[in-house]
């Protein structure tokens, strides 16, 4: 067993087992910027008329990452769903997601699940819960929660949107 230091602000999420021992550490991204919202997709075919190549069509593609009051347009070469939650990282320009993973679904998970603030504990697991990062979605009204608070005061269903056990969305529904 080696011992290595890990400076706290690089550790995104921890788990600790039975003897109450970390035994898994996730560490932030510590390359480009990574976006966690609501994805808008649109794909273009643009029509060229190029005198070398002749005429063609090539197919443009752009993800518009929405979180709270702000959104992230950029290029994308993936593809996803209009409304899938996503964990979005830049290039070094900033003009092109290099990484797109659709978050994983918790679905209509019930208040009781609620461990505080910080933790949910669904189907078995515990998931950690930053209330101070994770994004709130009122489905019903179209529109950002301020703040965790404010999204489980409007009870109804929740769906929660999982990356690497760390809870990053929370959509919720009367």
């Amino acid at each position: 067993r080696g011992v290595s230091r890990v400076e706290q602000n690089r550790v995104a999420y921890a788990r600790t087992n039975a003897a109450g021992e970390v035994d898994l550490i996730v560490l932030s991204d510590t390359v480009g910027n990574v976006y966690y919202g609501k994805a808008t997709f649109v794909s273009e075919t643009i029509p060229v008329s190029d005198s070398t190549f002749g005429d063609y069509e090539y197919e443009e593609r752009t993800l518009t990452v929405d979180y709270k009051s702000n959104t992230k347009a950029a290029r994308t070469n993936a593809i996803v769903r209009t409304g899938d939650y996503v964990a979005a990282s830049l290039n070094s320009a900033g003009d092109l997601y290099s990484s797109v993973t659709v978050l994983t679904k918790l679905a209509s998970v019930p208040a009781s699940a609620w461990i505080g603030d910080t933790a949910v504990n669904h189907g078995g697991q515990t998931y950690t819960v930053d209330p101070d990062t994770v994004i709130c979605y009122n489905r019903d009204a179209g529109a950002w929660f301020d703040d965790l608070a404010a999204a489980k005061a409007y009870g109804g269903t929740m769906d929660l949107y999982v990356k690497d056990g760390v809870v990053r969305a929370i959509e919720v529904r009367a």
